[in-house]
């Protein structure tokens, strides 16, 4: 009997509670009902923009035909819905047409652009690649190396880190630095190797074989052994890379 009363009290109070704090409650639930529907609407207009975008880089890049579509009609893509994964997509592939197209150092803005605009895409690693092709195309050496470096030291998807380091090892053995360009190639397919113990096909291993197979043929006093290791088997401890 005492508890039901204790219960009567508290259900009494709250109710005076309430009447008390009535206009602070209704207007607490209003404005959760009205953040609510302002979560949504942003959510449903975010994925509207997202189909929006998709449909324009569709239109463009499905003509119908072989040719690729311009770089114009790619950047107005990017421009028109700015912010969505469309529009990042579209400015990339703008700026890897650009660079197809010769168009070098437009190409590296674009690319530079997709980096201050999509920080933290998945796309990124591209980008970088992009970037530091351009610099290559401009024939900027130092820098074209260091930018692959950082790919090649920063992400570690091995098609993406394999290409930067491909690339170094390509520069340098153009300027000349050959000792350092063979180690880099065997480390490649070094690298090569170990990925396909694990079932994965690295697209550098047979490129990097070639190139020191040329390598060795051309300044034979690089050779660590009788002949460049094949790309199917361990390279041996006798051809692993001098210290650095």
């Amino acid at each position: 009997m005492e508890s039901e009363n204790t219960n009567s009290t508290d259900l009494y109070s709250l109710l005076a509670w309430f009447e008390k704090n009535r206009k602070q409650i209704i207007s607490a639930i209003v404005i959760l009902i009205l953040v609510g529907v302002i979560i949504a609407f942003v959510q449903w207009n975010r994925e509207q923009k997202e189909i929006t975008a998709g449909e324009a880089l569709s239109a463009v890049t499905l003509t119908g035909n072989s040719s690729r579509p311009s770089a114009d009609s790619l950047l107005k893509v990017a421009a028109d819905n700015a912010g969505t994964v469309a529009a990042g997509r579209a400015l990339l592939m703008a700026a890897g047409q650009l660079f197809a197209d010769g168009n070098v150092e437009n190409a590296q803005k674009q690319f530079q652009k997709f980096l201050a605009d999509y920080e933290g895409s998945p796309l990124t690693p591209q980008a970088k690649l992009g970037v530091a092709a351009c610099l290559e195309a401009q024939g900027k050496k130092a820098e074209a190396i260091a930018a692959f470096k950082e790919v090649a030291d920063r992400f570690t998807e091995a098609n993406t880190r394999s290409h930067a380091k491909f690339s170094m090892a390509r520069l340098n053995e153009a300027d000349g630095k050959l000792e350092l360009a063979r180690d880099q190639y065997i480390e490649l397919m070094q690298e090569a190797q170990r990925e396909s113990q694990r079932n994965s096909q690295s697209t550098f291993g047979p490129e990097a074989f070639g190139r020191l197979n040329d390598l060795m043929q051309k300044y034979p006093d690089l050779a660590k052994q009788s002949a460049p290791p094949t790309t199917t088997q361990v390279v041996p401890a006798s051809v692993t890379p001098a210290s650095k």
